[in-house]
């Protein structure tokens, strides 16, 4: 790496000069109202100050591109862009002012017009047939262009490019042109240029980009894949993968992000937390990967994101399936598990009836979770299990995808279990199903009201989900449910007998259940199955809730069945993989014992025999780690202080009655600390979670394999 102090227009002058934006970066983003009249401002205080002293105006980091000799700007793209257009804005006025001054003999020309040719020769390669110096990166190139041609720039006109060209040239005027040169030429950089061999892009990228520019997690992980390659396969790469990636994902600038981490869910079967998916994708990359190869993933399963998104698989079936997952149960937690079943069924391994099969089960799971008000916690985690899916088929050829997911979804233990029947029914009968999860209960009138009503669509827009005893009890409706009215309110209101769905909701209001029948559009006019009940009865009272809720309860449990496996996968719980940071990591390991753990640190799965073992083998990790050590030693410097209490001594402490050792040197000789050996799996865990919060490690980064 090389720094030098220099005056921009000295970096931009040379005739062979050419300045590359790589398509890695963001789009030309300096606002007129901002940094544009900030920079003017400037000028004017450089004029001001007598046009001799130097003004700082930041850096500019580039690399040599191997095969042009170009050079690729990794910073400073947007201080060099808006120089240049001030610069052809000075240009372009100044031929304005000359030929105005050749033409007219009496105008004034006594102001200093800067040399036309001198200033174009920053932007332009005259020796070279005008060749564009700044290559901008596509959209703003073409703007630039046009600018440079002189053509008409009105359909660019809300490019910030044309903006801010046309209000430098605005500003302009032949009284302050020359002073405004003289003042650009006193803007001082720092020329960085990063070496072929000693620097590493990518980190100064990094580095400089976490001092305040808003990058996206997508637009670190694109600028990773692609820095330091040449420029041409830059371009190849971005337009071959990188383009379609972003168009399959969405349109705002996050959705790439999101795409992204649910791509990396399924891979690893980790859900990492937004904000890391940078961090997480460089621990996916490896570094044999090869960057077309990784693009090429990354773009394949794009287009079945795409699929998913849009409902636009080949099978209406399915398509149907993941509006109702998706969009009316809003289940995007399942994406990642998608991913994984919708690709293998891209790739003929799975048929229509098998991700139909999944895409059923995926939905009875979360209904009947919801009615029994069964928490939804890490039940993102719970849903990454196709490696484990694809580790069982490996070893059972008779094993089919649909139904070891269907044997894991069914023998899931808590906190994750599959509600069977009796829960089920109880929790019709008497849960309130409204207030805990309201979409879920309009999604499942609606299904049956399309169960029945199959000849004609039943849309969900327009309908709303009514009370037929209202929320809000009038005197008519407190003596029409008798004495007993405020119990059978609080038991009955929000539970499936007295719900139902009407596009006249507000006209309902707390009508009396007569009125309701008998106006205009009330339940007698109704063509809603789900409101033929309620024609053919007369009154609303506990009996009719409770009647008109076993029916329905009925057509639930047909419609959301429990969907018991054809074989048990006795292999499948031999061994489990479970990461720190799960939720329910103390039931998950009761009366289970460690067979090996996997740590970011290392390359490898490490064996160990007792929770014990593995928790000295953590340790020694961190402590082999230079990152972590000088850390550790001050940990060790306080003892048995402060959060690490009961977890490291400066001496053994109590020996047991039996003579345990409580306490061991796990880093002797290296360090003469004890450490609090004699706990629990649930305690040595524990005190792993200490460290890793001390050191700023990530939980997830740590997951064990149970025997």
């Amino acid at each position: 790496m090389r720094a030098q102090s220099k005056k921009i227009t000295e970096f931009m002058h040379g005739k062979d000069k050419r300045f590359m934006i790589p398509v890695y970066q963001r789009n030309y983003n300096w606002k007129k109202k901002e940094q544009c009249q900030t920079l003017w401002g400037d000028l004017e205080y450089i004029i001001k100050q007598g046009n001799n002293k130097p003004h700082f105006f930041g850096s500019i980091v580039s690399v040599r591109d191997k095969n042009t000799d170009d050079l690729i700007v990794i910073d400073g793209q947007q201080r060099l862009t808006t120089v240049s257009l001030l610069l052809l804005a000075i240009g372009n006025k100044a031929k304005e002012f000359n030929d105005v001054i050749q033409k007219n003999k009496d105008a004034d020309n006594s102001y200093n017009i800067p040399p036309v040719d001198e200033i174009m020769s920053l932007c332009l390669d005259y020796k070279n047939k005008n060749k564009i110096k700044l290559k901008l990166i596509r959209g703003d190139m073409e703007a630039y262009q046009s600018l440079i041609d002189g053509s008409n720039t009105s359909k660019y006109d809300k490019n910030n490019i044309i903006i801010n060209y046309n209000f430098f040239k605005s500003q302009l005027t032949q009284k302050n042109i020359g002073d405004i040169y003289k003042a650009v030429q006193q803007l001082e950089i720092v020329d960085i240029g990063l070496g072929d061999n000693d620097d590493n892009p990518q980190l100064v990228f990094e580095s400089l980009n976490s001092k305040g520019l808003d990058l996206s997690d997508a637009d670190k992980i694109r600028n990773f894949i692609l820095i330091g390659l040449d420029y041409e396969e830059q371009e190849r790469l971005y337009s071959r993968y990188w383009e379609p990636i972003e168009e399959n994902a969405g349109t705002s600038s996050n959705d790439t992000t999101t795409y992204i981490w649910n791509f990396l869910a399924c891979k690893t079967n980790k859900k990492s937390a937004l904000p890391d998916v940078y961090k997480s994708f460089k621990e996916y990359k490896r570094p044999t990967d090869k960057p077309e190869d990784i693009l090429k993933e990354l773009y394949d399963y794009s287009e079945i994101y795409f699929q998913i998104k849009t409902k636009q698989t080949d099978n209406k079936e399915i398509n149907d399936k993941l509006t109702d997952l998706l969009d009316e149960l809003q289940k995007t937690t399942v994406i990642p598990l998608l991913l994984d079943v919708l690709m293998k069924y891209s790739h003929q391994k799975l048929g229509v009836q098998d991700v139909l099969e999944i895409m059923k089960v995926i939905e009875s799971y979360s209904v009947r979770r919801s009615i029994c008000r069964l928490k939804t916690a890490s039940s993102d985690k719970f849903f990454l299990m196709n490696k484990k899916i694809d580790s069982i088929l490996k070893s059972d050829c008779n094993a089919s995808y649909a139904d070891v997911f269907k044997f894991l979804i069914y023998s899931a233990e808590l906190p994750f279990r599959f509600p069977d029947d009796g829960e089920f029914i109880e929790a019709l009968r008497g849960n309130d199903v409204y207030s805990n999860d309201k979409k879920t209960c309009k999604y499942v009138l609606l299904k049956i009201e399309k169960s029945y009503n199959q000849k004609e669509v039943v849309e969900s827009i327009g309908l709303n989900l009514e009370h037929v005893m209202p929320q809000a009890l009038t005197d008519a409706w407190r003596r029409d449910l008798g004495e007993n009215w405020e119990n059978i309110h609080k038991t009955y209101l929000n539970t499936i007998g007295n719900l139902t769905l009407t596009g006249y909701n507000s006209e309902y209001s707390n009508r009396s259940f007569q009125q309701k029948k008998l106006m205009k559009n009330g339940f007698n006019d109704s063509a809603l199955y789900l409101n033929h009940y309620m024609r053919d009865i007369d009154t609303w009272t506990e009996h009719e809730i409770i009647e008109r809720g076993n029916k329905l309860s009925a057509d639930i449990l047909q419609l959301w069945p429990v969907y018991k496996p054809m074989h048990s996968y006795a292999n499948a719980r031999d061994i489990e993989t479970v990461a720190l940071d799960n939720d329910s990591l103390k039931e998950i390991i009761t009366n289970r014992k460690p067979q090996s753990f996997n740590f970011s640190l290392l390359d490898t799965d490490i064996e160990v025999k007792s929770w014990k073992d593995l928790y000295a083998r953590v340790i020694e990790t961190l402590y082999a780690n230079d990152q972590y050590k000088v850390k550790m030693r001050k940990a060790f410097a306080h003892g048995n202080d402060g959060r690490f209490k009961d977890i490291v001594s400066k001496k053994e402490e109590n020996i047991g009655q039996h003579g345990e050792r409580f306490w061991e040197q796990l880093l002797y000789p290296y360090e003469n600390i004890y450490f609090r050996v004699n706990k629990s799996a649930d305690s040595l865990l524990g005190a792993i979670k200490i460290w890793f919060d001390y050191l700023g490690i990530d939980e997830s980064d740590l997951s064990i394999n149970l025997k």
